[in-house]
């Protein structure tokens, strides 16, 4: 895995072309033999470009419309008013990697007003360098036997749709345990799904969580496949990378991919997630030549 970002990266050229950097190392990344690390700490494999740092320093340094659609999902900030149980702990060898135990030696809980100014941060560069459409996954909470609604931006807000989980967790007594989460779908006036029979997906995506050891927050890879399939645009972008998943999603449906991702440990497994579908996509191009 790459060291830590140093320096900013320089402003994003393009991802797919011969050259997607401007520069590119020498040597190989450890993330995989496909993987080169650029001059400016991104690395690249095949389609992918993939920068280790926070999303809020990164995406600045982005042009307009760098990316078709962005797909993301942030973190919840589960562990606000847990402060008193001693925050947010990771629990390992579970086949589930819970979500009230925080990420990676960060604990999740902002303060919430503090949590919703970076969420409008992040979402209004999204906006700028994303030409299409922004789905965003988040989920309504009852905090205090209050519903708090993942609307933390003014933006023009096309749809919002239930992904059904299929299945629940955070059981309380005030309330019914939710089942589902949303996916709220922010969209430039002129843009518009692939065709009328991406439509047709409409507006509930059953989609079953999977579980995952490894990180507390993945969706499975067909929730953001969903999305890429019903578009036209050809650069997919998730500045909360995690472990991959849309990246993996955008390679195996021929898109280009860019993504970010603060925690060297995801970092890294994204890296090999994404480093392995690039090379069954090499497979396959292979066979069928």
């Amino acid at each position: 895995m790459p060291d830590r970002m140093t320096s900013l990266p320089q402003p994003f050229q393009g991802v797919g072309s011969d050259e997607p950097r401007a520069a590119t190392a020498s040597r190989l990344s450890p993330c995989g033999s496909s993987a080169k690390l650029a001059s400016t700490n991104a690395v690249t494999i095949g389609n992918a470009t993939l920068y280790l740092g926070d999303c809020r320093e990164i995406l600045p340094t982005l042009p307009e419309a760098t990316a078709g659609i962005t797909f993301t999902s942030p973190p919840y900030n589960l562990g606000e008013g847990m402060e008193h149980k001693g925050g947010m702990r990771r629990a390992p060898g579970r086949k589930w990697a819970r979500l009230s135990d925080g990420y990676e030696g960060d604990g999740d809980n902002l303060p919430y007003p503090e949590y919703c100014s970076q969420q409008r941060e992040v979402l209004t560069e999204l906006w700028r360098v994303t030409s299409g459409a922004i789905f965003y996954n988040h989920k309504p909470r009852i905090v205090k036997g209050v519903a708090r609604l993942p609307f933390f931006v003014e933006l023009p807000l096309r749809q919002i749709i239930t992904w059904d989980r299929g299945s629940g967790f955070n059981c309380n007594a005030g309330a019914f345990a939710p089942n589902c989460e949303w996916v709220l779908m922010y969209a430039k006036p002129n843009w518009r799904l692939r065709d009328l029979k991406a439509s047709m997906a409409g507006d509930v995506w059953r989609i079953a969580a999977q579980p995952d050891p490894d990180h507390p927050a993945s969706f499975p890879v067909a929730l953001p496949m969903r999305a890429i399939e019903a578009v036209a645009d050809r650069v997919i972008l998730d500045p909360y990378m995690g472990s991959g998943t849309t990246g993996v999603a955008a390679l195996k449906l021929g898109r280009s991919f860019i993504g970010i991702e603060r925690n060297p440990a995801f970092f890294d497994l994204a890296c090999r997630r994404i480093e392995e579908t690039h090379r069954q996509g090499d497979l396959f191009a292979g066979a069928a030549a």
